[in-house]
């Protein structure tokens, strides 16, 4: 299966992921966000997180599963541990759900995880490809106001005075 397929297909599943969260976010404008424990309306807001939770683990998955940031090890790490931390969510809601008890270990520690490795994992995937001339993204630098829109825009690095020259 090549990578733009892979793409797709979690793509597909991350666009079903933020129907899912609009839906939980407009239940929670609706109803009281404050619901006690065990009632109806707090299964239905956790029946409505639960697969906005998934569907996201599914997605970041993706980033690993398509190499979103290049084939080393440390990507492969981070993005790994990112896809970990929120499975770990998606099995405290779950967790949640069943046992009708909100205070569940998994849920800080995903969490914690998949903040921490999340922060690392933007880095990964920006770096290889934003930075560099030539890279997927140039065009979201600027210099001077004005947007580079391709490798052939970027200054040498003879006319950007690098390397700095010795005194």
């Amino acid at each position: 299966m090549g990578r733009h397929h892979r793409a797709r297909l979690t793509g597909t599943i991350g666009i079903a992921a933020a129907a899912a969260w609009l839906t939980n976010w407009a239940y929670l404008l609706i109803t009281d966000s404050a619901a006690t424990v065990g009632s109806t309306t707090w299964y239905a807001g956790q029946a409505l997180s639960a697969p906005a939770v998934l569907g996201t683990t599914i997605i970041i998955g993706g980033l690993w599963w398509t190499r979103a940031g290049g084939a080393g090890r440390f990507a492969r790490l981070i993005l790994g541990a990112w896809t970990i931390g929120f499975l770990l969510v998606f099995a405290g809601t779950v967790i949640s759900i069943a046992t009708a008890n909100p205070a569940n270990p998994l849920l800080p520690l995903g969490g914690m995880l998949a903040s921490v490795a999340g922060v690392a994992g933007g880095i990964v995937i920006l770096r290889p490809r934003s930075l560099m001339p030539g890279g997927a993204g140039p065009h979201l630098l600027s210099r001077s106001g004005t947007a580079w829109s391709s490798a052939a825009s970027w200054p040498s690095p003879s006319t950007a005075g690098w390397p700095p020259p010795r005194n």
